[in-house]
């Protein structure tokens, strides 16, 4: 049968292909599908998360599309990178001083280091410059990391492929570090700038405890950040980089946050995405303890799966220069249990 997340959809929909499904879900690793044919009035085109046998068109009405939607993508382990948008500063801010977009930017900066201590300008006005999503199975294997809208890197058809990728994927958990305060907020506040829909997302009309936005639903947001303060009754100083760090990996490497926007004014759009990706690699892994520390992951099976994506991005390294810098840090975790006796240990 259709999904019924696509049955929903708005879209004329024809089942085209088989689907099979094993009693309790897909099989670890697995590739269940199906097939669907449906048609849609806007331009045919390639559209999000393609790869990996995901093929997606938006045609025209009276053309057939055929796409294929695989059952078993559970979580989007994103990352977004984004520079301040120094015209809609410039305009909103300072209309009367005929700033440009780095006088503009240059000025608010001050603005808020007077006032506050940090020049960090807010997200309401960023634009999207980078966005990497780790799509991972429901058995935590990754089933492989994309790059929204590569190599052009457009902010308003990488927000377009943000959102109706993961609807498409009948709105799988997104997983961030600190992506409630950032990550979510700038997306949401692109799609609002952008004109792009997201009924599913903004389901406002569910109980509270429903709502994809609530904080507390997890089967919407995993923020790492949250679970590992308790939704902020405590500080956790150091953010990814120590988290990371603690497990062995990498970390914040040669880019750092704040030199995103000298890459973006030299057209670096590539060296921004291969950063963004290794960020995204960062909170993988940190995800994957984070489910052993709640019980729902064995620390032996987050080892493996660690070797595994390990042997991954040693086959793409080619492709990828961030993967291979990654790889050149790569720092295994000091595991203390191996020469351990836990049911010794476990009788006190």
């Amino acid at each position: 049968m259709v999904p019924l997340e696509l049955q929903r959809s708005g879209m004329a929909i024809r089942h085209v292909g088989p689907v099979e499904m094993k009693a309790g879900g897909p099989a670890p690793g697995g590739k269940n599908r199906c097939q669907v044919r449906t048609e849609s009035k806007m331009d045919r085109r390639p559209a999000p998360y393609g790869s990996a046998g995901v093929t997606i068109y938006a045609g025209r009405t009276s053309d057939a599309m055929e796409f294929t939607v695989q059952q078993d993508i559970r979580y989007l382990v994103f990352d977004v990178e984004s520079v301040a948008d120094g015209d809609l500063i410039a305009r909103s801010r300072y209309p009367a001083s005929r700033l440009t977009p780095d006088q503009a930017i240059r000025r608010f900066r001050q603005e808020l280091l007077t006032a506050s201590g940090r020049d960090f300008i807010p997200y309401t006005f960023h634009i999207p410059v980078a966005i990497v999503i780790a799509k991972v199975r429901a058995d935590l294997t990754l089933d492989s990391i994309v790059s929204l809208d590569a190599p052009q890197h457009r902010p308003h058809v990488m927000t377009r492929h943000f959102w109706v990728g993961w609807e498409r994927y009948q709105g799988p958990t997104w997983v961030t570090f600190n992506g409630r305060t950032f990550d979510l907020p700038l997306m949401e506040h692109a799609a609002f700038r952008y004109g792009v829909s997201v009924p599913k997302w903004f389901n406002m009309q569910d109980r509270t405890y429903e709502q994809r936005r609530n904080r507390y639903n997890l089967a919407s947001h995993i923020d790492l950040q949250e679970i590992l303060t308790n939704f902020g009754a405590t500080w956790f100083r150091g953010g990814l980089n120590l988290a990371a760090t603690i497990l062995g990996k990498p970390g914040k490497m040669d880019v750092q946050g704040d030199m995103v926007y000298d890459l973006y004014r030299q057209g670096k759009l590539e060296e921004i995405s291969e950063y963004c990706r290794c960020d995204v690699l960062d909170s993988y892994f940190v995800f994957l303890r984070t489910m052993v520390l709640t019980g729902q992951l064995t620390l032996e099976a987050e080892q493996e799966l660690v070797a595994q994506t390990r042997q991954m991005l040693q086959e793409q390294a080619d492709q990828h220069p961030g993967y291979r810098l990654y790889l050149d840090r790569w720092g295994d975790w000091p595991n203390p249990w191996v020469n351990e006796d836990a049911s010794t240990i476990d009788r006190g």
